[in-house]
């Protein structure tokens, strides 16, 4: 290469990179803008717009200073009640630590509305199971545990914690194996589907491949929160009997070539 093409190319390099960097700046603006917006609806009880902000969202929770009320009887003390008219407000809270928020949030638990909230509420049931049985665990088993303003040491094997038990066990027969390891890693463990498929060192080849495992394992995820769904009645199943999991289904997730969807099936009509 002579001198001058060099020159060129190092010059045509130079404007794409303070063109990316220009993108870039100005996405980040307009991200920080969004994000004032958000807080300052937020703060006016106002149901602000959060489709550019991935990792927030808007909750409508009652405010702690507004849900207790000071109610004085007699000479003694104030008692602190519950307050039943307490109004409640929108909140931001932050979905940096919550995969499953941001996968609703980005349409990624399905393209309809009730289908996506309906698949939030089963993985958000688990979440409250495996925080149940996961506490009373950590906290249950050291008989030195110091209780907090006064409270009283919760036995280890408390009513709440055994159902949860219960209820996770069920739903582990029900997931099976490898659909109940994802459930863990991202429910629980607070990965992204992303994360797992690195984890899984299927993370590599292709652009096209990477997108095809990462598909499978989502449409792996979101079948699970079916199955939980069901398995919670937040959903009728459907007539007839439920068709049981045979030794194809999880080859099934990752047939991407038509020759081996082809196979699998002429071993299936085999069988």
């Amino acid at each position: 290469m002579s001198e001058a093409k060099f020159e060129s190319a190092i010059r045509k390099r130079q404007a794409q990179e303070a063109k990316e960097k220009k993108r870039q700046a100005r996405d980040k603006r307009s991200r920080e803008a969004a994000r004032a917006r958000v807080f300052a609806a937020a703060a006016s009880n106002n149901r602000p717009d959060v489709s550019q902000c991935d990792d927030i969202d808007i909750k409508r929770v009652i405010d702690p200073s507004e849900g207790e009320e000071l109610v004085h009887v007699g000479k003694g003390p104030p008692l602190r009640m519950v307050n039943p008219n307490a109004k409640e407000r929108l909140r931001v809270v932050s979905l940096r630590d919550d995969p499953v928020g941001q996968m609703a949030r980005r349409g990624q638990l399905g393209s309809d509305a009730a289908q996506c909230n309906l698949r939030l509420a089963a993985a958000r049931e688990w979440q409250r199971l495996h925080e149940a049985a996961e506490v009373g665990t950590l906290r249950g088993k050291d008989p030195t545990y110091e209780a907090v303003d006064g409270g009283r040491f919760t036995p280890p094997d408390s009513a709440s914690r055994l159902d949860a038990i219960k209820q996770l066990g069920a739903l582990s027969r029900v997931l099976g194996i490898r659909s109940e390891n994802l459930i863990r890693r991202v429910l629980g463990q607070k990965f992204t589907v992303k994360q797992v498929v690195a984890m899984d060192g299927l993370l590599g080849g292709t652009k096209t491949a990477q997108e095809k495992i990462l598909d499978a394992y989502l449409q792996r995820f979101r079948e699970s929160l079916d199955d939980m769904a069901t398995a919670f009645h937040m959903v009728a199943e459907g007539r007839g009997p439920r068709r049981e999991r045979d030794r194809f289904d999880d080859s099934a997730h990752y047939s991407f070539s038509p020759t081996l969807h082809e196979a699998v099936q002429r071993a299936k009509r085999a069988s």
